[in-house]
């Protein structure tokens, strides 16, 4: 029997959409799933370590990588460690190009604090919300909360990665999600697959596939699951609906029973046959040729339920099949009635089929495709793993799994050439310039689509996915040793963050960017180029290839080229302390770029120790060749530039060498500078902190008149090989004082002379901020220093006489420095004081704040983000032969923290600086809407009151119309911040002003465009004109103005003088 469809349009766009669905699965969707065992046997073996002894001690070198045996870590671990790292590492592959293990546990504990912190919100009454919207919204935030807990997203504990060249030009990628089953077996771990089995969409995938997939789904779980959640944790509304969604679902089409009847797995396959290729015209002109293409989607089944449901569907809506034989396997064809004007080649190959075998249930683009697939699930034919390309692709991988892709290396060419000629036709017209542009898009549009198997598996400890990538003619020796050895003996294995990575990839690719741009620059004909189209002469191009020279120079020579590996990781250490360690490495032996030499070359001892005193708060010294880094300048402008250029920057060190003796100074520099600031608990300074901010009026209410901080001082510190900067210095600024009438002071501390600026302060203000002001400079030890204070200027020198410890002798230095080499070539303090004490200042402003503004919770939040990251921590940079290493103690994140929060919040806080002046302009509006609002309310009592009075207008306005408005917050401007002091004070308060020509007037006998209030604070019963209103015009936008007639609106500033202001 034959079934007819009725289609109404052409069908040739399906041989694309097939294209485009195989699209799709360019990246395995395993990847989302990650499910294995342990790195696959008769793969290439892989290296890896961590040799550090205890973290507390100074890290000596460690020794040479170990070869791990299967199912064993391939790092030496750190003490005392709690995360997922050593279970996690036996599955992935150290000494590779790239290595991640991420501890998700400071995220977790943030979410769970942050569903805390919105119940708590939701139980704030102070929060703006109706009855109603906060029942709502506390059932929506107790369902996410339990979604989050059921679908055991809570337990994942850890992720990883790692990648690794195998020999024959095989890649290798192992993404691991880690949980503890102890913990608990959430949704996702059940969902996709609890048992590793044999990808079963091989024994029926034919040998021209260029793309299969299949995962483990078990939807009668997740329908179960979902209908339990919905039940428990929405209305009995919700619930209600969807239990009547299911009931009429399974009425019409049995839907529970249908999915019942599912297997659990689900699958694609496309193929490309090469030996049929077919033609197209997607546009009038665009001729395409493919080789003919097919699809079919696959689905384990436990019986003929669907299927059978399929057939009587289809003739239900008066379809009919056409019905054959392949090998003992009934087909169902559909008969597409193809309108006359479609191509043979295109309906040729669509043939829907439907067919059941082996527990599958299949649906085919084409009949032929059906019968293939059938042959190889019989053995009739060897399928896609006889193929050279899987054998090579699968070689040494288990193969069982719960998610399985492959991608053929064929389907990638297809595509390239499928894109290149669509873009060649619209080519034709274009400058060869932009011609190559558009090639060079299509290569790094299908750069990733490489050949490649993904298999994800489910282990009892998490998922775990493993992908082999072929690259085109890769042969063994390609294969090159990484530096993950070297820059693994320098960091932590064992904690909550592990990461290396090799740019050595995108190193080539930056060389093979240069060398390409190169060769075009090299080009002489600008007609060739086509640049001429777009007005490039000779002389643009000479500019061009300058700047493209000294570009690439630039980066050579400045070391960057030179980076070979990248590393950082994260430990707990005694204390609860976190130690931060991030490795920059190079090999000395291939150059020895600018980076390397300009940041030092050998650690020493740390000269801020012997500067900084006890109340150091924030200290940071660096040492920077600046020396070096002139002549470098020098060097390279001459060699990179033109005359021209060169010339000029000649003239400028002349003339700077004449005027300020700049390289002598320069060259009396000790390449060491740094900054330190001190916080003197003992000493407190009184702030004035409401004069500052305006006066008591202006301030918020609720800001005290005084703060006190702790008396701070600031000191710059300049390592010099002698006098020759301090004595051109002090004479130069001398002379520049003196013609201000200010005199530099000698005194002397403990044999060490000291030059002292004597400010001219104004009497009147505190002794205590005057002794914040009485800036000094010395030099003692090779150390040239600028402080604020005298006072400062003599603790540095007891600290560098040896008469007081300073800052090491602190508790807080002590700890963080536990177990640290503290020698380096850059070092930064911060103790826990600065966060403390701007946290206590953010505070105090923050709780000025009226609730109506700013709720409770919102304040609480402000202090924290305005705090975050001012925690104790002590950081310090070596200088290394093979690079440059940083470690932090810290009381702190971990670095898995700030890269996270790198990638999460700074995007959040670009967004909220965006969206936060718009909403404060937005508010701003709104107040001015409403002044207007309350300026008509008032000139409805003035224009009311005049009427009770024989027409005239009082001068005692606010006292007379005051019970025929009701309340004196009409008075008050929504505009007008200033007015809630003095009414919190029980004082009377009008922003607004009665225009004084009209007192004592018959508002009979003025113009109704006359002026009669507007919005200005003049006091109660205020009184003023256009000059007053001029003199203390100080609102964002506009004022409210109401005329004679009673009628009000907004005036801007420049409309003011239009207005007519007497009768």
């Amino acid at each position: 029997m034959k079934i007819r469809i009725p289609f109404q349009q052409l069908l040739g766009s399906t041989v694309i959409a097939i294209l485009l669905a195989a699209g799709c699965g360019q990246k395995p969707s395993s990847n989302k799933q990650a499910k294995n065992t342990k790195p696959e046997k008769g793969a290439e073996a892989s290296v890896g370590v961590n040799p550090k002894p205890k973290p507390v001690k100074p890290t000596p070198e460690k020794p040479t990588p170990k070869k791990p045996a299967a199912g064993e870590s391939a790092f030496e671990l750190a003490e005392g460690q709690d995360s997922s790292f050593a279970d996690m590492a036996k599955h992935l592959d150290a000494g590779g190009t790239f290595y991640l293990h991420l501890s998700t546990e400071q995220f977790l504990q943030w979410a769970d604090k942050g569903f805390d912190a919105a119940e708590k919100i939701l139980g704030d009454k102070s929060v703006d919300l109706g009855e109603e919207e906060r029942a709502t919204a506390k059932l929506v935030l107790t369902g996410v909360k339990k979604a989050f807990l059921d679908s055991g997203v809570r337990e994942l504990d850890g992720v990883g990665a790692s990648s690794i060249k195998l020999q024959g030009g095989i890649s290798r990628q192992l993404f691991m999600a880690h949980h503890d089953p102890a913990k608990g077996e959430g949704l996702i771990w059940q969902l996709f697959g609890t048992k590793p089995h044999e990808p079963e969409i091989l024994k029926m995938s034919p040998a021209d596939t260029v793309t299969a997939m299949s995962f483990d789904a078990d939807l009668a779980k997740g329908i179960d699951w979902l209908k339990d959640f919905v039940t428990m944790n929405t209305t009995p509304e919700v619930a209600g609906q969807m239990a009547g969604f299911l009931t009429m679902a399974n009425q019409q089409i049995e839907l529970e029973k249908l999915i019942a009847s599912t297997g659990g797995q689900w699958g694609m396959v496309i193929t490309l046959d090469e030996k049929k290729v077919i033609e197209f015209e997607p546009e009038p002109g665009l001729m395409l040729k493919i080789p003919e293409p097919a699809m079919a989607l696959v689905a384990k089944v436990k019986d003929t339920a669907i299927k059978d449901k399929l057939l009587e569907q289809l003739t239900g809506m008066g379809i009919e099949v056409e019905d054959s034989d392949a090998g003992g396997v009934k087909l169902s064809s559909i008969i597409v009635p193809f309108p006359p004007d479609v191509p043979k080649e295109i309906s040729s190959i669509i043939n829907p089929t439907l067919f059941q075998s082996g527990g599958y249930l299949v649906l085919t683009s084409s009949a032929v495709l059906a019968k293939n697939m059938i042959a190889v699930q019989k053995g009739e034919s060897d399928g896609l793993r006889a193929t050279a390309e899987f054998k090579r692709l699968s070689k040494g991988m288990d193969l069982n799994g719960n998610q399985f892709s492959f991608i053929s290396e064929r389907y990638g060419k297809q595509y390239k050439a499928l894109m290149s000629r669509m873009f060649d036709s619209q080519q034709e017209e274009m400058p060869p310039v932009l011609k190559g542009l558009m090639d060079k898009y299509v290569e790094l549009v299908t750069m990733g689509m490489k050949a490649q198997l993904a298999v994800g598996k489910a282990l009892p400890n998490g998922f775990l996915t493993v992908v082999q990538s072929a690259d085109s003619g890769a042969a063994e020796a390609d294969v090159k040793k990484t530096s993950f050895a070297n820059v693994a003996k320098h960091l932590d294995a064992g904690g909550s963050f592990y990461l290396y990575w090799s740019p050595d990839e995108v190193m080539a690719w930056i060389d093979s960017a240069f060398a390409q741009a190169q060769a075009f620059l090299e080009k002489d004909d600008l007609g060739e180029l086509g640049l001429d189209a777009f007005g490039v002469g000779e002389q643009e191009m000479a500019m061009v290839n300058m700047a493209f020279g000294a570009l690439k120079n630039a980066f050579l020579e400045s070391g960057l080229r030179d980076i070979n590996g990248v590393g950082a990781s994260t430990v707990v250490i005694e204390g609860g302390l976190k130690r931060n360690v991030a490795m920059v490495h190079h090999d000395p032996a291939k150059g020895d770029g600018l980076i390397w030499q300009l940041l030092g070359t050998k650690p020493h001892e740390q000269d801020m120790l012997k500067l900084a005193p006890a109340e150091t708060a924030y200290a940071v010294h660096s040492e920077v060749d600046v020396a070096k880094g002139l002549d470098w300048l020098k060097g390279f402008v001459t060699k990179n530039t033109t005359p021209e250029i060169a010339g000029q920057m000649a003239g400028f060190l002349t003339e700077a060498n004449q005027q300020i003796r700049l390289e002598e100074l320069i060259a009396s520099l000790g390449g060491q500078y740094g900054v330190l600031m001190t916080l003197d608990e003992k000493k407190q300074v009184p702030i004035p902190l409401a004069e500052l901010m305006g006066g008591p009026q202006r301030a918020p209410l609720g800001v005290p008149p005084v703060i006190n901080i702790p008396s701070p001082g600031l000191a710059i510190v300049v390592k010099v090989k002698d006098r020759t900067l301090k004595d051109e210095l002090i004479p130069m600024l001398g002379s520049a004082l003196e013609e201000q009438g200010i005199v530099i002071e000698k005194q002397d501390a403990d044999g060490v002379k000291l030059s002292v600026i004597d400010l001219p302060i104004p009497p009147d203000v505190p002794e205590a901020l005057r002794s914040l002001l009485s800036p000094t400079i010395f030099q003692n030890d090779n150390y040239l220093v600028f402080s604020t204070t005298t006072t400062l200027a003599r603790q540095i020198i007891a600290v560098q006489q040896g008469k007081t410890e300073g800052l090491r002798g602190t508790a807080e230095f002590k700890k963080l420095s536990k177990g640290m080499d503290t020698r380096g070539n850059h070092f930064a303090f911060l103790s826990e004081r600065v966060g403390r004490h701007y946290g206590n200042f953010l505070q105090t402003m923050i709780k000025a704040a009226p609730e109506e503004e700013v709720p409770a919770f919102a304040k609480e939040w402000m202090v924290k983000l305005g705090t975050f990251g001012m925690s104790s921590q002590l950081a310090v940079m070596q200088a290394m032969p093979e690079g440059h290493r940083y470690v932090t103690h810290t009381t702190g994140m971990g670095q898995e923290a700030v890269l996270v929060l790198g990638l999460g919040v700074a995007p959040v806080g670009i967004m909220a600086s965006m969206l936060l002046p718009a909403l404060a302009k937005a508010k701003s509006r709104a107040n001015a809407i409403k002044s207007v609002s309350h300026a008509k309310q008032l000139g409805v009592g003035v224009v009311g009151h005049a009427f009770d009075n024989d027409g005239k207008v009082p001068e005692k306005w606010c006292d007379a119309i005051l019970q025929e408005v009701g309340t004196e917050k009409v008075f008050v401007s929504p505009q007008n911040s200033e007015a809630r002091a003095p009414i919190a004070k029980g004082q009377k308060v009008s922003s607004y002003a009665l225009n004084v020509a009209l007192v004592g007037k018959s508002l009979e006998d003025v113009p109704p465009n006359t002026v009669l209030l507007f919005e200005c604070n003049l006091g109660w019963n205020g009184t003023g004109g256009l000059k007053d209103l001029q003199d203390n015009f100080d609102l964002p936008h506009s004022i409210a103005v109401v005329m004679a007639d009673g009628s009000a609106k907004q005036v801007a500033p420049f409309e003011l003088e239009q207005l007519s202001w007497k009768p």
